[in-house]
C-alpha cells in the first residue's frame, strides 16, 4: 500500500482478504503518461522462498479474475507488485495473457523495482520503517549516519524488522512535523521505544538530522550545537524508567529555556514516558514554560490499536521468531483470537515469537490467553527457572539500573554477587552473552557499549521477586550503587507506584549505612522527604540532626527540601522554634522576589498555621499586587532569557496562585488581571528584539489508505512455513 500511494502517487482503498473479488487494492486515476482515467486494479502476489522467479502458471487463477473485473471497468490498468523475481521475457508473457482477457494495460512490478524504490526514495522508507531493520543500511545511508542507525538499531535487536505502522506512528510524525517535538505516552510494554527508534531512524535518513539519544535533560545542554540546527534528540523514559523521579521533573524545568532556543533554532525532540509516570511528573513541571508539553502528545492507546494492526504484529513476531515449527503450527488457529483479545500488548506478540519466554505456555486458546492476560507472572517464572549464573547476570544488570557497562569489570557488585549466588565472573559474562536478545541487549550508547534489559518491564519483573525475597533485597541493598538505591527503593508502608525494592525495618541499619556516609545533597532530600516512612526519618535525624535546619531554596515550589521538611513536621520531628524561623523564610522570599511557591505547593502550606497563612495574604496585597507594575518592570530589565514567555512564568505563576486563594468578589483580582496585562506587553516588547524563529517544516513522509478494511481470518496463512 506504501508503495501504491507513494511511488504510483494515488490514493488507495483496500479490501478484505476474503473478499476481495480479485483485487488486493484498488485505485482512482491514470497513470502520469497517459489520457484515461479508468479504475485500476493492484495485485500483490508474495512468496516466502528466496530468489523463486514469477511465470506465468503462478498467476494463472487470477486471470479469470482478471477478466471479470475487466468487463466491469474495473481493471482499465492491472498492476501486478510481487517479491518474486521477473525476467524480461516472462513478464511479456504475463502481461500478454491479462491483456488478453480484457485488461487494458498490465504491468509487472518486481522483487528488484521494488528493492530501487526503497533505496531511492527516503519517504517511503519512513512510510514503512521496519526496512529498516531488515537490510544492509550502508546501501541507502553515508557512513556517518549508519554508524548512528547502528547505534539505534543496537537498542531494538530484531524488534524494527517486525513494526507495523499504526496511528500512534503516524500522529507522533504530525507532530513533529507541526511542532518539532512530541511526547509519546503509554501503558508498559506498548511499542513507545519501536515507535521512537523508528522515527529516529527516519529523522536520520529522511531529514539527514544528527540523531542523539540522551539519558537526562543536562545530556541536553551537552550535545545541543547552535550551528547544527537539524539535530533530533531522543529521550527515552524522560521522567523515570519504571517510577517518577521528582529530581528529573526539576532538572527538565531548568533546561526548558534551552530547549525552547533549540526548537526555535531548529532542533527536534522525542520523548517517551509511561503514561502513569507523567501523570505524577505534570504536576512539577513548569509547563507553562514549556506549552508544548501539553500540546504535543501522542498516546498509544493499546486498546485503540486495531485487530488487523494487533494480527501484523502477531503474525511479524512469530514468522520471524524462533519457534519450531510444530508451535507455530499449533498456535496458528488461534492467533485471531489473541489479535482480538483487549490484552494483547505489543511486547506479547515478541515473547511469544521467542522460544526462551514459552516453555511452559500451552499452544491452545487458553495457554495463549493466560499468557497474554499475566504477561509479568509468566516474566517472573522464567526468572525464577533460570540456572545460577543466569540469574546473577539478571542481578548484575538489575543492580546497576538496568545500564551495566560493557566489558564488566570485575569491582565489589559482581565479587558480592559471585560469593552470594557460588557462581565466578566468568560464567556471569558467558551467561550473559547467552541472554542477548532474550532478556538482555548490548546497546550503543555515547558512553560505550552497556547491557541493558530487552524491555523495561524484564526489570518491572525481577523487582517484584526482590520484595518478596529478603536475601535479594540484603544482596542489593550492599550491593547496588548508592544513586540506584536513592531511585528504586521505598521504606516500609510508603507506596509509590513502580518502586522497585521494598525495604522492610529489619534492613533499616543496612540502608542508613549506605546513606551516612554521603553528604546531604537534594537526592537524598528527595529520597527521605517521598520513599522513607516515619520510623526510618527518626533513625536518619537521630544521626543527622542537622537535616532540621534545611531551608527551601530558590523557586521554592519546585525545592527538593519542602516534602522533607513537611514530612518532619508531619511526624513531629521539627521543633517548633526551627519551624518558626522557616516560616520566616517561607514570608520573606514568597514578598521578595516574589515565589508564589506556598500557593502551589502543598508541602510548604501544611508548615504554616491558618493565622500565618492569612497574615502573609495581608502582605502580598500591599507588597506585591499594590506595586504589580514595578515588579513586572524590575523582571523584564532582569530579563536575560532568549525566551520571555520562559523568564515570566515564575510571576504568572505567583498570580494564578494568589488568585486562587481570593473569594470571587476579591476587588484583588482586578489588580492581578492588570499584572497579567502588563507582562503580556512586556513579553511582548522584549520578543520585539529577539530573533525570528527558524522555519524548518518538511512536507509528511506518512501516507492514509483513503479506506482501510480489515478481516485478520487470512493473515496467518502461512506463519508456519
Amino acid at each position: 500500500m506504501a508503495i501504491a500511494q507513494e511511488v504510483l502517487k494515488r490514493p488507495v482503498e483496500t479490501f478484505l482478504p476474503s473478499k476481495d473479488g480479485g483485487r488486493d487494492g484498488a485505485f482512482l486515476g491514470r497513470w502520469s503518461n497517459e489520457s484515461s482515467a479508468g479504475r485500476s486494479t493492484i495485485q500483490c502476489k508474495f512468496t516466502s522462498k528466496a530468489d523463486a522467479p514469477l511465470n506465468l502458471s503462478a498467476v494463472k487463477s487470477e486471470l479469470t479474475k482478471a477478466g471479470k473485473l475487466a468487463a466491469r471497468g474495473l481493471a482499465e490498468d492491472y498492476i501486478l507488485l510481487t517479491n518474486h523475481g521477473v525476467s524480461g521475457a516472462q513478464a511479456g508473457i504475463i502481461a500478454a495473457a491479462f491483456e488478453a482477457v480484457g485488461v487494458k494495460n498490465c504491468v509487472i512490478l518486481g522483487r528488484d523495482w521494488i528493492a530501487q524504490q526503497i533505496r531511492e526514495s527516503s519517504r517511503l522508507r519512513v512510510m514503512v520503517p521496519r526496512v529498516y531493520g531488515l537490510g544492509d543500511l550502508s546501501q541507502i545511508l553515508d557512513e556517518r549516519a549508519y554508524a548512528q542507525s547502528r547505534a539505534v538499531l543496537s537498542a531494538l535487536g530484531d524488534d524494527l524488522a517486525c513494526f507495523v505502522v499504526t496511528d500512534a506512528h503516524r500522529q507522533s510524525v504530525d507532530a513533529l512535523l507541526d511542532h518539532n517535538f512530541v511526547l509519546l505516552l503509554g501503558d508498559p510494554a506498548s511499542g513507545k521505544s519501536t515507535i521512537a527508534a523508528s522515527l529516529a531512524l527516519g529523522a536520520l535518513d529522511h531529514w539527514h538530522a544528527p540523531t542523539i539519544r540522551v539519558t537526562s535533560p543536562e545530556d541536553i545542554m551537552r550535545h545541543w550545537n547552535p550551528d547544527d540546527p537539524k539535530q533530533f534528540f531522543w529521550i527515552d523514559d524522560a521522567f523515570g524508567a519504571t517510577q517518577y523521579q521528582r529530581h528529573i521533573a526539576d532538572a527538565w524545568n531548568r533546561q526548558m529555556p534551552l530547549m525552547a532556543a533549540a526548537l526555535r533554532k531548529g532542533a527536534r525532540f522525542l520523548l517517551t514516558s509511561r503514561t502513569y509516570i507523567w501523570r505524577s511528573a505534570h504536576r512539577d513541571l513548569k509547563t507553562g514554560a514549556f506549552p508544548l508539553f501539553d500540546k504535543s502528545q501522542v498516546v498509544i492507546n493499546v486498546q485503540g490499536l486495531a485487530t488487523a494492526e494487533k494480527a501484523q504484529i502477531l503474525y511479524n513476531h512469530i514468522k520471524r521468531g524462533d519457534q519450531p515449527a510444530s508451535f507455530k503450527m499449533a498456535i496458528k488457529p488461534h492467533l485471531s483470537t489473541l489479535a482480538e483479545d483487549a490484552s494483547f500488548l505489543p511486547e506479547t506478540a515478541r515473547r511469544l515469537g521467542s522460544a526462551f519466554f514459552t516453555e511452559k505456555v500451552a499452544p491452545d486458546e487458553e495457554g495463549l490467553l493466560d499468557f497474554a492476560r499475566r504477561p509479568v507472572d509468566f516474566l517472573k517464572d522464567v526468572l525464577r527457572n533460570l540456572d545460577r549464573s543466569e540469574a546473577a547476570a539478571v542481578a548484575l544488570v538489575f543492580m546497576h539500573g538496568g545500564q551495566l557497562a560493557s566489558p564488566i569489570e570485575n569491582d565489589d557488585r559482581i565479587a558480592l554477587i559471585s560469593e552470594l549466588l557460588g557462581v565466578t565472573a566468568a560464567e556471569i559474562r558467558l551467561s550473559l552473552d547467552s541472554l542477548r536478545g532474550s532478556l538482555a541487549l548490548l546497546v550503543d550508547t555515547a558512553e560505550g557499549p552497556k547491557w541493558t534489559f530487552k524491555h523495561p518491564t524484564i526489570g518491572d519483573a525481577y523487582a517484584a521477586l526482590v520484595a518478596n525475597s529478603p536475601e535479594l533485597t540484603e544482596i542489593y541493598l550492599r550491593g547496588a550503587k548508592f544513586e540506584r538505591l536513592l531511585e528504586e527503593v521505598v521504606c516500609g508502608g510508603v507506596e509509590l507506584r513502580g518502586a522497585s525494592v521494598r525495604v522492610g525495618p529489619s534492613l533499616y541499619p543496612a540502608l542508613l549505612n549506605r546513606l551516612l556516609v554521603h553528604p546531604v545533597d537534594y537526592r537524598i532530600r528527595y529520597f527521605l522527604g517521598q520513599r522513607c516512612d516515619e520510623a526510618f526519618l527518626r533513625l536518619v535525624v537521630d544521626q543527622v540532626p542537622n537535616i532540621l535546619d534545611l531551608r527551601p531554596g530558590a523557586f521554592m515550589a519546585y525545592s527538593s527540601e519542602n516534602r522533607l521538611l513537611a514530612k518532619l513536621h508531619q511526624a513531629k520531628l521539627l521543633p517548633e522554634e526551627k519551624r518558626h524561623k522557616l516560616v520566616e523564610h517561607i514570608i520573606d522570599t514568597t514578598l521578595t522576589v516574589p515565589d508564589g511557591g506556598i500557593f502551589r505547593d502543598e508541602s510548604l502550606r501544611s508548615l504554616m498555621t491558618d493565622a500565618e497563612f492569612e497574615n502573609l495574604a495581608a502582605q502580598v496585597r500591599g507588597d506585591v499586587l499594590d506595586r504589580i507594575d514595578a515588579h513586572v518592570s524590575d523582571w523584564k530589565s532582569n530579563c536575560e532569557s532568549s525566551d520571555p514567555d520562559s523568564h515570566f512564568d515564575e510571576l504568572s505563576s505567583f498570580l494564578s496562585g494568589f488568585e486562587d486563594t481570593l473569594p470571587i468578589d476579591d476587588p484583588y483580582r482586578a489588580k492581578i488581571e492588570s499584572g497579567r496585562i502588563a507582562i503580556g506587553k512586556a513579553i511582548e516588547e522584549l520578543n520585539e528584539t529577539r530573533d525570528p524563529d527558524v522555519e524548518d517544516r518538511v512536507e509528511t513522509p506518512v501516507g492514509r489508505a483513503v479506506t482501510a478494511r480489515s478481516n485478520i481470518q487470512s493473515i496467518f496463512d502461512d506463519v508456519d512455513c
